[in-house]
């Protein structure tokens, strides 16, 4: 059988009672669940992969398969377009078009391990190096205090040792302190980010997030903390590292519309590929404009502007020319 196209998707959808909002991304939508009783959009439709993923409920699949749940029938039959199987296209007899293979589900209870640190670590406002540490980094002693910053002399977190670095707790969703961001304060160390051995790699601050508004999507917490500056990005989060743990992709799936802010190299590139591939929702990609600046830390030294006042004079700017189905 043919792949369908994303408009008789649209229309398969429809005649089973799904109605898209007509949102401004051409194949992408929420929806009420047809699984749940949904006040709310919250089921979200990709009519170039012929998906939907429901973020309350968990109900994801091809729509194919949905079509047969809710009517009995094929997609094709539905449609009115349904041919002989027997037909031959190409000089072959066609093969069906294969479902959607979903991954397992993961269960977040696995991951409550604490972590183990043997160390004194202090509030920030007690180190002079901290304090300096984040004054060159333009991060502001109430965003540090929103991050619960901390600072440790020397000590050891899951047998990994930390010396001279400023710590970022890191909270799983049920409040358990899983990993810590370890910041070097001298700018002299390698690597500069340390993160203990063996932990557990939640996104930041995820329970924190308003999920019924767009999520800002950093790649490092330090850039998270530093467009937190302005309250336009108040709803953001990060990874930890380049690389997303399982934890972490389940977790970008309960988000129902995700926008990344990528860096400006190539590795940010690779993000967006990388976000196209394991996320179900609504995705946007929100650039900075200057390509001379990097990432959303350097704003203030780069630009000599606060966060705020250059997005406010056009410093981002959301990538249209993006198919975000194919």
């Amino acid at each position: 059988m043919p792949r369908l196209s994303p408009e008789q998707y649209k229309q398969a959808m429809f005649m089973i009672g799904i109605r898209p909002r007509g949102s401004r991304f051409r194949n992408q939508d929420l929806v009420k669940c047809v699984f749940h009783k949904d006040s709310n959009p919250s089921m979200s439709v990709n009519f170039s992969k012929g998906v939907y993923h429901c973020f309350v409920c968990g109900a994801k699949g091809s729509m194919r398969g949905l079509v047969k749940n809710k009517r009995g029938v094929t997609i094709e039959r539905l449609l009115g377009i349904e041919k002989d199987i027997t037909e031959v296209i190409g000089g072959r007899v066609a093969e069906p078009e294969p479902e959607i293979e979903e991954p397992e589900p993961v269960d977040p209870h696995k991951f409550d391990t604490p972590i183990d640190i043997r160390g004194v670590p202090v509030p920030f406002d007690r180190s002079p190096e901290a304090q300096e540490y984040l004054r060159k980094r333009d991060i502001p002693e109430d965003i540090a205090r929103d991050l619960e910053v901390q600072y440790m002399e020397e000590g050891y977190i899951n047998g990994t040792h930390f010396c001279k670095r400023l710590l970022i707790p890191v909270y799983n969703e049920h409040g358990t302190l899983v990993n810590m961001e370890g910041r070097d304060v001298t700018f002299e160390q390698k690597p500069k980010c340390l993160y203990p051995a063996n932990a557990l790699k939640p996104l930041f601050q995820f329970s924190r997030l308003d999920l019924t508004k767009p999520v800002f999507m950093f790649e490092g917490i330090i850039k998270t903390a530093v467009a937190r500056t302005d309250p336009f990005f108040k709803n953001s989060t990060a990874g930890l590292g380049a690389d997303l743990s399982d934890y972490q992709v389940e977790m970008l799936n309960r988000i129902p519309h995700l926008i990344i802010v990528p860096d400006n190299d190539t590795a940010g590139g690779n993000v967006v590929k990388t976000y196209k591939k394991i996320y179900h929702g609504i995705l946007e990609v929100y650039r900075i404009a200057d390509p001379s600046i990097k990432d959303a830390d350097e704003i203030p030294k780069k630009s000599g502007k606060s966060v705020k006042d250059f997005r406010e004079s056009g410093g981002f700017f959301y990538e249209v020319n993006y198919d975000l189905g194919d």
